[in-house]
């Protein structure tokens, strides 16, 4: 009976020890934790067809992956111009019009992609009222065309661009807006090119052509808004006397204005702008618009229409000179006072382009505003609260981001190597198992690895090196990670098993002075070795 009942004792007690080290290893992540929860997470993949991989979904042809930290993206690029040109000044611009794309590329040519993404049309600007042929004969290259805009009226559809226009007579030139009548099949009409608005005659210094602004934005049935930028007439870089025209009521250099297609009138709601690149009005009648500071200080302003405000440019700004740690300013340098204050502004600065607010996308992103930046080639998320920033996410894309627009579930953009980008939300990846480190298979392993760690390409928001192909090159050579410690940067071998696995349980012994922290404590034998097949299955044979 004694021996019945210890041997009872010792089973609640086994139970008990087991039980309760399952409990700890559960909490403290201790072996074979990771083990345990690879082997789970393979049987339930198993068991649910809907939590599909992302190696399987990443064999669909033309369907690129962009991983966001709220929700994950797929995106289809088109290739829509020569990035290459001699003699080209302009870069681009996005018009959305009912379930049409228009695409204004660099070489003078608008492209017309229908609801499916296919090509209707594509066709030259041609016989524009802007005297290119003689700029081009002085200048060697063709005047700027900025941006673009559909609208109607009288139930007609008409084109209208912003553009510059030489005056040879007095050799300046002037930021015109031009419209053309638009078919229903949307051709161009037989009729000439109309000039809507002529901007005010300035001489402006030859580097300066891309400093005009020119951002389009449509208000109401009648009405549109205009950004127009200084050319960097700014007592800064080009001293003079007169009151700098950003300044100038009697100029529209520097201002937005609110201009009327129906009576080709407009008026100035702002002034003190030095180089807008944005300008977006959301379904609300929100006024968002962004603009080049000088070193520092790219504005984000929001527009109040009804109340005419001076933002300050030339005679406050965030940002100070390229040369110095100066600004012609008055007041603080630096501190905007007596001025409209940004609402927020980047410092440094990031080359700050389109902006625009998100609406009907997706519910984990509406009411957030996106702004593109070309120096800094990401795509910007500002999550707002009270009027006030919370926080800001950066979205590396790679290229430069000339124009940013969204419609429905799609997000546009156009790069400067003249492709246009279209984004969505990955249905399968925000419905599969896990984030991408899961989704390549890599299962809770690596959950540790990745926390610091990724797989594809490096961008500059990365805190560590790629583990994409990493037998594929030399140690210490991801091209794009720019922190290896200096013993990584100066040893000449590839990793093989052994020494990753040395490496990854003293980092120490091979290489003195690695920040890489030791996993001794986080995994078995069983498991480390497990993790390097995973990784050297994921160099060559990566779909990385």
């Amino acid at each position: 009976m004694k021996s019945k009942y210890l041997n009872f004792f010792i089973y609640v007690f086994i139970l008990f020890i087991f039980s309760g080290y399952g409990f700890i290893a559960s909490e403290k992540k201790l072996p074979p934790y990771y083990l345990l929860k690879s082997i789970n997470q393979k049987i339930s993949s198993l068991n649910n067809n809907d939590k599909i991989v992302f190696k399987e979904i990443a064999k669909n042809q033309n369907i690129n992956y962009l991983e966001t930290t709220l929700i994950p993206l797929e995106f289809l690029e088109f290739n829509l111009g020569d990035q290459n040109s001699e003699t080209s000044t302009s870069s681009g611009a996005i018009g959305l019009f009912e379930d049409s794309i228009f695409i204004l590329n660099k070489h003078r040519e608008i492209i017309i992609l229908d609801s499916n993404l296919s090509q209707t049309k594509l066709f030259k600007i041609k016989d524009l009222d802007d005297n290119n042929k003689a700029f081009f004969n002085k200048y060697k290259k063709d005047l700027r065309i900025h941006d673009l805009l559909i609208k109607k009226k009288n139930n007609e559809k008409y084109l209208l661009i912003s553009h510059e226009k030489y005056h040879p007579n007095v050799d300046k030139h002037s930021l015109d807006i031009s419209y053309i009548k638009l078919e229903d099949n949307f051709d161009l009409s037989d009729e000439d090119w109309n000039i809507l608005h002529e901007g005010s005659l300035i001489k402006y210094p030859d580097y300066a052509y891309s400093s005009g602004g020119g951002q389009l934005a449509d208000y109401d049935s009648e009405h549109f808004l205009m950004a127009n930028g200084d050319y960097n007439l700014d007592n800064w870089v080009n001293k003079t006397d007169m009151i700098p025209p950003s300044q100038n009521l009697n100029t529209s250099v520097g201002k937005i204005l609110k201009i009327n297609f129906h009576k080709k009138d407009y008026e100035i709601i702002t002034k003190g702008h030095r180089n807008p690149q944005g300008l977006s009005v959301s379904s609300f009648g929100n006024i968002l618009q962004s603009e080049h500071g000088p070193n520092g200080g790219d504005e984000i302003n929001i527009i109040d229409i009804d109340i005419f405000k001076n933002y300050g440019w030339p005679y406050q700004s965030l940002g100070v000179q390229y040369i110095d740690f100066n600004a012609p300013v008055k007041g603080t340098i630096g501190s905007h006072e007596e001025y409209e204050m940004p609402f927020f502004a980047f410092v440094p600065s990031i080359g700050i382009s389109e902006i625009l607010e998100i609406e009907g996308f997706d519910k984990r992103w509406n009411g957030d505003i996106l702004v593109g930046s070309l120096k800094s080639r990401t795509l910007y998320r500002l999550r707002l609260n009270d009027n006030k920033v919370v926080y800001v996410e950066p979205i590396w894309i790679g290229e430069r981001i000339r124009d940013v627009k969204q419609k429905n579930n799609k997000i546009f953009l156009w790069l400067d190597n003249q492709k246009l980008r279209i984004y969505s939300i990955s249905e399968k990846l925000l419905n599969s198992l896990g984030r991408e480190a899961n989704q390549t298979e890599l299962h809770a392993l690596l959950e540790s690895c990745l926390k610091c760690h990724h797989f594809g390409s490096t961008n500059p928001n990365h805190s560590a090196p790629s583990l994409s192909g990493l037998f594929d090159r030399k140690i210490g050579k991801d091209p794009e990670y720019k922190y290896y410690s200096q013993v990584l940067k100066e040893t000449d071998l590839y990793w093989s098993k052994d020494l990753l696995q040395r490496y990854m349980i003293n980092p120490q012994s091979d290489f003195l002075g690695t920040s890489m922290p030791a996993a001794t404590e986080r995994y078995t034998e069983t498991e480390l070795s497990e993790i390097i097949t995973l990784l050297e299955n994921y160099s060559s044979s990566s779909i990385n």
